[in-house]
Order: C-alpha cells, then structure tokens, then sequence
C-alpha cells in the first residue's frame, strides 16, 4: 500500500506507506488512510519537514534497498534516505502554499 498526496496546483506524490507514515508523524499529523492539510496549514508543515530533512541531520526512514542478485562483496547497497524521499513531497508542498490551496492524501 501507499499513500499519494495532492494538489490541484502540483503533480501527485506517491510514497510507500512506511515511509508515508514517517512524513505524517513529521509534519505533526496522525497517519491515516486520508486527511488534509489546510493551505493555513502549510507554512508550519513546511518547516516541520524542512527542519527534519536538514542536511546531515539522521532521520527516520533511512532504508537499504534488497540487493539484487549478488552483489560484488565490496559494493553496498545505496541508502536511500528520508531527505530524498521527502524533497518531491515538500516540492508539492510548497507549490500549494504559492497557490493558496490544501494538500490531500490517501492510500492507495
């Protein structure tokens, strides 16, 4: 499952529930299986997830990716971490507020 959060302003973002439920938590929402943050909302969310995706801040959601195959002993496998799964988010984020308007979410 996975949540996809919208805007009429900005392309859909869609976010593996795991990770989805981290985001909410830092935006200071409950995670659930739809909701809304208000276009009022959106400057403190803004921050919130700015603030937690600072560079070289550790955070939740922080995955090693299943290796495929085998992996030549030497390679690891790329982290993945939560300021590159949040960027298109707060990117949606921020086009709404320049819009005036909410940002939905649900899961899919």
């Amino acid at each position: 499952m996975a949540y996809t959060f919208k805007s009429r302003s900005a392309a859909s973002v869609t976010l593996l529930r795991a990770n989805g439920d981290d985001i909410l938590r830092l935006l200071g929402r409950t995670p659930s299986e739809r909701g809304a943050i208000a276009a009022e909302d959106l400057p403190s969310a803004i921050a919130a997830l700015e603030a937690a995706i600072a560079p070289g801040r550790p955070g939740p959601g922080t995955t090693r990716p299943a290796a495929l195959g085998n992996p030549v002993d030497d390679e690891e496998p790329e982290v993945v971490t939560l300021r590159q799964r949040a960027l298109p988010l707060l990117q949606l984020l921020r086009e709404a507020q320049s819009a005036g308007e909410a940002v939905t979410w649900g899961v899919v």
